[in-house]
């Protein structure tokens, strides 16, 4: 049986979304890590507060925390890494959340096609497909290198947030 989603996204499209999802999965578990080892409790007591949120509530805890424990400069660099994983998960939130559509464009340059009713026709070609966010009810287009851009930009920040977290935090003790 085919899948809908192969009638509208392409192969690289479906992959790039499921990185996007990967990426996310792995910054969702460290932010919750960051957030227990910011209250000062283990594993299971923290994931009674952090498996109620999700991302966006996560990071906005995150940086609460943050803010309570940190100092200038170091704060100010922390809430930059805040401002822009939130920017990126919006794009996240479109991608994996909005409605995917099909689209077709003109091809540019090319003979235009007679249509039965004998007019001249511009030739359509598949075109990367778009995404409608339901909340906002807000357009985008993403092709797959805009989806791979995303995921590459999550993990990038994941990497810099875990890389301060380190340094201003010390290691966190996930307990599995």
């Amino acid at each position: 049986m085919r899948l809908l989603s192969e009638d509208v996204l392409s192969v690289e499209e479906r992959a790039a979304i499921g990185t996007v999802v990967l990426e996310t999965t792995y910054l969702e578990y460290y932010v919750a890590g960051l957030c227990w080892q910011l209250m000062g409790v283990k594993q299971a007591a923290g994931e009674v507060v952090t498996n109620r949120l999700s991302i966006m509530p996560r990071l906005d805890f995150l940086l609460e925390l943050g803010c309570s424990s940190l100092k200038e400069p170091k704060l100010t660099v922390f809430k930059k890494l805040i401002v822009d994983l939130k920017e990126q998960i919006e794009h996240r939130n479109i991608i994996v959340h909005g409605t995917w559509i099909g689209q077709m464009e003109k091809v540019p340059d090319l003979k235009r096609a007679v249509n039965p009713s004998g007019e001249e026709t511009s030739i359509l070609r598949p075109a990367p497909a778009m995404s409608l966010f339901q909340r906002k009810k807000k357009w985008r287009k993403f092709s797959a290198k805009d989806i791979e851009n995303t995921a590459k930009q999550i993990s990038k920040l994941h990497r810099d947030l875990f890389l301060f977290g380190f340094k201003e935090f010390g290691p966190i003790l996930f307990d599995h």
